[in-house]
């Protein structure tokens, strides 16, 4: 979609979640952004069990517990925004196909 073709009713809907610019636009976001957590997610060094694991030492002073447990936090929402970003291609997909059945 070009400039020329878009409205100014189309303009103002721009930014609302509720209102994708076009289906194929949508569903690519949201692939994008499911990819892209994917990929974050393996530049991690460790493992969510692992960073459990490093959690139940004692030798661990407060800043090197706060770290792990900052990562882990990371991770944990890097995991729930991928999820999501699924769902949600998936639903973009679903209405797809319900609109070529109906």
């Amino acid at each position: 979609m070009n400039s020329k073709e878009l409205s100014e009713a189309d303009a103002d809907r721009l930014g609302d979640i509720d209102f994708p610019v076009s289906e194929e636009n949508e569903e690519k976001a949201w692939a994008f952004l499911q990819t892209r957590t994917a990929l974050l997610l393996r530049a991690y060094e460790t493992s969510e069990e692992e960073d459990i694991e490093l959690l139940k030492k004692e030798d661990m002073n407060i800043h090197e517990r706060l770290a792990v447990q900052l990562r882990m936090c990371e991770k944990r929402i890097l995991k729930a925004t991928q999820t999501y970003a699924g769902e949600r291609k998936a639903s973009v997909k679903g209405d797809k196909s319900e609109t070529a059945a109906a």
